[in-house]
C-alpha cells in the first residue's frame, strides 16, 4: 500500500512538472511589462507600418516570452523573440542551419526552431491590423 501510495505522489509530481509555465510574474504584460508598452508604443506611433506589427506570447523552454511578428512583405524583417526583461533571446528560424545575429543594438540572438515553440497566442496587435496571422 504504501509503495502505491509513493508511486502515485511520484506520478503527480513529474506529470505536473511540465504545467508550470513562468509568465513574468504579472497578470497584465501589456501594462506591467515596461519595456513591452514602449515597444508597443513605438509601434503604435509609426503610421505608415504599424498594421502590419504584432506581439505574441509562446512558451519557450518552460518560460513565457514575447514575440515581436509581421506580416510586412517588404520589410525583410526577422521574428525576435525577448524574455520577462526585454532583453532579445533569439528569433524564430525554420532553418536549423540559421547562425547567431547580431543586431543594430549590439546584441546577439541566436536561431530557435518553431517546432519547440508552444501555445503561441496574440498579446497585442493593433486597432488598425492588417494581418491574418
Amino acid at each position: 500500500m504504501r509503495g502505491l501510495i509513493v508511486s502515485i505522489l511520484l506520478m503527480l509530481l513529474f506529470s505536473c512538472q511540465d504545467a508550470h509555465v513562468n509568465n513574468c510574474s504579472v497578470n497584465n504584460p501589456i501594462e506591467n511589462l515596461a519595456w513591452l508598452n514602449t515597444k508597443i508604443n513605438n509601434i503604435k506611433a509609426d503610421t505608415l507600418l504599424s498594421a502590419y506589427f504584432y506581439f505574441s506570447t509562446v512558451e519557450y523552454l518552460g518560460n513565457t516570452v514575447f514575440v515581436l511578428e509581421d506580416c510586412c512583405l517588404l520589410c525583410n524583417t526577422i521574428r525576435i523573440v525577448y524574455n520577462c526583461t526585454g532583453k532579445a533571446i533569439g528569433y524564430i528560424s525554420e532553418n536549423r542551419s540559421d547562425r547567431p545575429l547580431t543586431l543594430s543594438g549590439g546584441e546577439t540572438v541566436v536561431p530557435i526552431n518553431s517546432e519547440i515553440l508552444k501555445s503561441k497566442t496574440i498579446l497585442w496587435k493593433p486597432d488598425n491590423f492588417a494581418c491574418t496571422p
